[in-house]
This record gives C-alpha cells, sequence and structure tokens, in this order.
C-alpha cells in the first residue's frame, strides 16, 4: 500500500513548459537549516512548512522528484478563500507510475520553512490520497540544498 501512496505522490516527469514557474524568495543574509523529521515508519524526509496565515504547520514530503509542490484540495480552497493564492493553470502531469493526469495548480502567497519565507510558489492541488510535498521549484530557489543528520540545508 505504501509504495501505491508514494506513486501517487506528485513526480512531475513531464509538465508543460509555459505553466511551471519558479518561485521567488527571501532568504536571510546567510544559509539557514530547516528541521526535519521522518514518517513513523521510517519512508520519507518531511520538512513542516507554514502556508500563508493557516493555522498549525504541514508536514510536507521533500520531494526532489517532483516539479512543483502539492497542497491538500482542502488547504488549497482555504488559501484561496483567505485571498493567499491565486488559481494558475491546469498542467499535465506524469505520475511516477506512469499515469498522466491534468492538475490544477494554485500560487501561494507566502510559505514559511523555518527562517525562509518563499513568494508565489506554485503547488499542485492533490486529491485525497496524494501527500502534501516540497517541490523542486522551491528547492530550485535556492542555489545549492541539501542535507545533514536532521537538517534540510538551504544555501545563500
Amino acid at each position: 500500500m505504501r509504495a501505491h501512496r508514494a506513486h501517487r505522490v506528485a513526480r512531475f516527469c513531464a509538465v508543460q513548459a509555459a505553466s511551471l514557474a519558479l518561485a521567488v524568495w527571501t532568504i536571510p543574509a546567510a544559509a539557514t537549516s530547516v528541521p526535519t523529521h521522518s514518517a513513523p515508519d521510517g519512508q520519507g524526509i518531511y520538512v513542516t512548512a507554514h502556508l500563508g496565515t493557516l493555522p498549525g504547520g504541514m508536514d510536507l514530503l521533500v520531494d526532489t522528484g517532483a516539479g512543483i509542490c502539492t497542497v491538500p484540495a482542502n488547504e488549497a480552497a482555504l488559501l484561496l478563500l483567505k485571498h493567499e493564492a491565486t488559481r494558475g493553470p491546469a498542467i499535465v502531469a506524469v505520475l511516477a507510475s506512469g499515469e498522466r493526469v491534468s492538475a490544477p495548480t494554485i500560487f501561494i502567497d507566502k510559505v514559511h520553512l523555518g527562517a525562509v519565507t518563499v513568494l508565489n510558489a506554485q503547488a499542485w492541488v492533490g486529491g485525497d490520497k496524494d501527500l502534501p510535498a516540497l517541490g523542486l521549484n522551491v528547492l530550485r530557489a535556492f542555489p545549492t540544498f541539501g542535507f545533514t543528520a536532521h537538517t534540510l540545508e538551504l544555501g545563500e
């Protein structure tokens, strides 16, 4: 079952080039470390992000195979309702399973990762079985990124 769920994570092997937007960001003067944690079953590395002003944090799978972030439909709807996101274009994605899907996207005004605030991050609006994920569109916004024992290191 876990493998099936992982296949539903948005792994964008192909997207319409015109619809893939790069995030812009603000970073502190020095590199920053964002704490990571594993799922109880030990599968995957997660960071806690704060989307806009939604209460609490959301655990996002750090998915270097995902072209863009993934957020659940409920949170996407709340962000749109609070005017903290705008609707983006639908994209055609190829999942890890090989399945092609058309997916709506949003642009999230602010995504907070530790001391870093990412602005205008595009995210795929996932279904009930999709894991929230931090994709390459955010990670590539930093000159370097990598992992240590319990942190995601975002370079200057």
